[in-house]
């Protein structure tokens, strides 16, 4: 009936939806900033000003940049040139991060 307030198992369920989608998309958020962290050793904070800061000057949502840096780092192909992890995800980084300023601070080997 048109007008009619859901009832209280319609909202619980609405709402457990909501929070399903909230959490999906922070763990998709934290992956990204994990990847940056670990890439340009820098921390949790910094990782995300440069997710944002990267969403704000490209027009696109946050949640979807950090969803493609995550599926280009996966589609990334076991190197055959010797390559280390922290090289082939510095190369995905770059080329999704360029023009940012970030580098890392201190080289480390891949782990």
């Amino acid at each position: 009936m048109a007008g009619t307030p859901p009832s209280d198992n319609n909202a619980h369920s609405y709402t457990h939806e909501q929070t399903n989608e909230i959490v999906v998309n922070r763990a998709i958020i934290e992956q990204a900033k994990g990847v940056l962290m670990f890439i340009y050793d820098i921390d949790a904070d910094a990782a995300f000003d440069v997710l944002r800061r990267r969403s704000r000057t490209t027009h696109v949502k946050l949640r979807l940049l950090a969803e493609q840096l995550i599926q280009d780092l996966v589609a990334l192909t076991p190197p055959t040139n010797g390559w280390t992890c922290r090289q082939r995800a510095t190369t995905c980084c770059s080329a999704c991060m360029s023009g940012f300023g970030v580098t890392r601070r201190v080289p480390r080997t891949c782990c």
